[in-house]
């Protein structure tokens, strides 16, 4: 976002040798690097420059940040970031200090989250926890797509009564299939359960994401899954304050529902000061809660 609104620009004091005087002569460092013959000018003088200490600190915050970076693609968007910013500005070793020295205005606000964002790296707050506070530095540090993905998979399959049902990640086969019989675009939804006859009776997929709403392209995504079996779905999200919480039913022009059943979305809400057993726990009661029951295992009493 920084980088398409344009970097900070500021007028900083330069010093530099001249042939011509421009700015203010430095009196102290002509006599003493040009001495009685001079033959160039030693000169002060306001540039306008992305050398500011706001660019700095992101360069430097993009430097800490990529030997932690667990997600390939994650890294390769941090080093392009990290070599687009290089063009403009040098580095330099910053602090603390530096972050809290600066004063946002009107013109640079936008810096505000990334800001935000380099002061956690600095101060090595990376994965202090799994609440919302600070999903965006763990979204850098940690590929939390894969982990919320797998964690969500594996509540599913330890609420799922797995006496009578199937719990699975594998594809649930083709979206297409030529006339010859060639399958194309495998599908893969991040969890489905078919029953003993096999019959797929949910799909379900998981995003880590940080909007509102369901995108369009979740709608897309799952709305395949369903159809290609004709089940009910589920999205499953992290907390975002119920925002995403609410059920779905498709129409056609003819106000059918297109041979897909009912889509809900969950949210799940591991608290801000959540451990892992923890969170594990909340998906498990959440998944266990927003299931049909048909699926569930019964608990054990105590």
């Amino acid at each position: 976002m920084i980088l398409k609104r344009g970097l900070n620009w500021e007028y900083l004091v330069e010093e530099s040798s001249e042939t011509h005087l421009r700015g203010q002569l430095d009196l102290q460092q002509q006599l003493q690097r040009q001495g009685v013959t001079p033959k160039r000018f030693e000169c002060r003088y306001d540039e306008l420059s992305t050398e500011t200490r706001l660019n700095k600190i992101l360069l430097d915050g993009l430097h800490r940040l990529r030997p932690l970076v667990t997600s390939s693609s994650v890294r390769s968007d941090v080093n392009r970031y990290y070599g687009r910013l290089q063009q403009y500005v040098s580095y330099e070793r910053m602090s603390l200090r530096d972050i809290e020295s600066v004063s946002l205005t009107r013109l640079n606000e936008y810096y505000d989250n990334a800001l935000r964002l380099a002061k956690l790296i600095f101060e090595q707050a990376f994965v202090a926890d799994l609440g919302g506070r600070n999903r965006r530095i763990q979204s850098l540090l940690i590929d939390m797509e894969s982990t919320f993905e797998r964690v969500v998979y594996r509540a599913v399959k330890a609420v799922v009564d797995t006496e009578y049902y199937d719990v699975r990640n594998d594809s649930i086969g083709h979206l297409s299939q030529s006339e010859s019989g060639i399958g194309h675009l495998s599908m893969y939804p991040d969890f489905w359960i078919q029953n003993r006859e096999e019959d797929v009776v949910l799909v379900g997929d998981t995003k880590w994401k940080t909007g509102t709403e369901p995108s369009r392209d979740n709608f897309y995504q799952i709305a395949a899954y369903q159809a290609k079996y004709g089940t009910p779905g589920v999205l499953v999200y992290p907390d975002v304050a119920g925002e995403m919480t609410d059920t779905y039913t498709y129409a056609t022009g003819s106000g059918t529902d297109a041979g897909r059943g009912e889509l809900w979305s969950i949210e799940i809400e591991p608290g801000e000061e959540a451990s892992y057993d923890q969170f594990v726990q909340t998906v498990e009661a959440t998944i266990r809660d927003n299931l049909p029951q048909s699926l569930v295992k019964s608990e054990a009493l105590p």
